[in-house]
């Protein structure tokens, strides 16, 4: 029989409740973006079954369950109902990539590994964002599985204003089931939070400003019902926005968030009657680091290409793929204040000049192309 040593074995369990209060996707503390097949599913690439035939048997439910790196309350949630990790490998699709979206231009930008992993150790605005942004994205995918049939146990959620003078004759408009989305949301996320912590309450908040800033992007479409086109039964429906418009506001909310105090937090003892509502900002108890270096939260800012010009963010409706970040602000000082730490290279690049057309024919010269590229040092 071999025995383990005391030290060890409390190394052990100490590393293992450092892994039980995972959340998900973005949020959870786990190596679940190391996963080959989710880093291509969240790049868009098509999981092809061929490949799948040579790794797995069969690619069931079970299997994106465990592909996603869940805790044991949340896989047997993910793998009791029907189409269910389905829905969740798209809120880990659409929170991870709005999440890149925002933050591209920045000094932290959404990255994943093991900086992610570290950060969500601290209680800083990039662990609370990433929180907030697994929250909404699940709860966006839920309400909208719910409308679209993909799950069995809801539906739609409508919500009717009927007007006019036949009360006998309804018709029902099919809203996202948001409502459901948030239920699930919370029982989701906290089913892998520790109970008996102060930071739970931390991290609750966060998790319902995620929830509520989807609500936010939400709109009523109404119709109008009638012979002729006339508006004697009038019907309206909740539909949510595309889930860019809730990232806006988290990216908004990342810029002001509110640090509180830890140690003055109370422990929760039991859900109250009345529900407060929501305070729209960010909760933190630590400050963020400046992610100019590398460290273990940080991959740092060296070799990052960026612009001398205005920054990107003025054209951020219409979508740019060659665009920069601003090198004022994505690049770092130096360390004796002489200014930021900007490296300016010179690129060649061969293109087609001077063409003629003659004979049915187009003949062009090489010439070339010098550009500038600046890259933070």
């Amino acid at each position: 029989m071999r025995f383990v040593p005391f030290g060890m074995a409390i190394f052990y369990l100490s590393s293992l409740s450092s892994f039980v209060d995972s959340f998900f996707g973005l949020a959870s503390r786990r190596k679940v973006f190391e996963e080959p097949s989710i880093a291509r599913w969240i790049k868009g690439i098509t999981i092809r079954t061929k490949e799948l035939d040579n790794s797995l048997p069969q690619f069931d439910d079970g299997y994106l369950c465990h592909m996603m790196n869940l805790t044991g309350k949340q896989r047997r949630i993910c793998t009791r109902e029907q189409g269910y990790p389905e829905v969740l490998m798209e809120a880990l699709r659409i929170s991870t990539r709005a999440c890149q979206r925002e933050f591209q231009y920045e000094r932290w930008n959404c990255t994943l590994g093991f900086t992610r992993r570290n950060l969500l150790r601290t209680a800083n605005r990039e662990s609370a964002v990433l929180t907030a942004f697994a929250a909404a994205g699940m709860a966006y995918s839920v309400a909208k599985a719910c409308s679209s049939g993909q799950l069995e146990f809801c539906s739609c959620d409508s919500n009717e204003n009927t007007l006019g003078s036949q009360p006998s004759w309804m018709w029902k408009g099919c809203g996202d089931n948001f409502r459901e989305g948030r239920a699930q949301t919370m029982r989701f996320l906290e089913s892998s939070t520790p109970k008996k912590t102060r930071m739970r309450k931390i991290e609750r908040h966060n998790v319902q400003v995620g929830i509520a800033v989807v609500k936010q992007a939400s709109q009523q479409l109404c119709r109008c019902h009638g012979v002729s086109g006339s508006c004697t039964t009038r019907s309206c429906f909740t539909v949510l926005r595309p889930f860019k418009h809730a990232a806006r506001s988290l990216h908004g909310l990342y810029r002001g968030p509110k640090k509180v105090s830890q140690e003055g937090l109370p422990i929760e003892r039991g859900q109250k009657k009345k529900k407060p509502r929501v305070e729209m900002v960010l909760w933190t108890a630590e400050d963020s680091p400046d992610f100019c270096t590398r460290s273990k939260v940080s991959y740092g800012v060296a070799g990052r290409r960026c612009t001398m010009e205005s920054p990107p963010r003025m054209v951020r409706r219409k979508r740019v793929e060659d665009v920069w970040g601003s090198c004022d602000t994505l690049c770092c000082e130096r360390a004796d204040g002489a200014g930021k730490t900007v490296a300016r290279y010179e690129n060649t690049t061969p293109v087609q000049c001077n063409c003629t057309y003659s004979a049915f024919r187009v003949n062009c010269g090489v010439c070339s192309e010098k550009e500038m590229r600046y890259y933070c040092a």
